[in-house]
């Protein structure tokens, strides 16, 4: 927030894909009077179609518990990307997201993941 805050940029970097994006402004208007604490900014693991992907779908699992064991810290997930898209809007900034397709990315660790599996067994 205060470097956004102190340099004012004209342009805000933001390593989400356009659909995470919509889905983190959906929640960061949705949250405008909840606590920190109370905050749920979209995380990855509430995406029902990571159930379609065997290896995803344990990263779901470990995800979801270590998510749990960092908000006892005071982590709010995702906390950084709402930053970075309150302050640009503040100095209206132009937003530049610059990540591919959180679908995509999932299923390219799933076929990873299930490669490593598949040379494990047969090791």
């Amino acid at each position: 927030r205060r470097v956004i805050h102190d340099v004012k940029p004209d342009t805000v970097f933001v390593e989400l894909c356009p659909t995470r994006a919509e889905k983190m402004w959906a929640k960061i208007h949705a949250n405008k009077h909840a606590d920190g604490t109370s905050k749920d900014l979209a995380p990855l693991t509430s995406e029902e179609w990571l159930e379609e992907l065997p290896f995803a779908k344990q990263f779901k699992h470990f995800h979801t518990r270590i998510l749990k064991f960092l908000e006892g810290f005071g982590f709010v997930y995702g906390g950084e990307f709402e930053a970075a898209l309150e302050e640009a809007e503040k100095i209206n900034a132009k937003l530049v997201y610059g990540d591919r397709d959180v679908k995509e990315t999932m299923r390219k660790m799933n076929d990873a993941w299930s490669e490593v599996w598949e040379n494990m067994k047969s090791s």
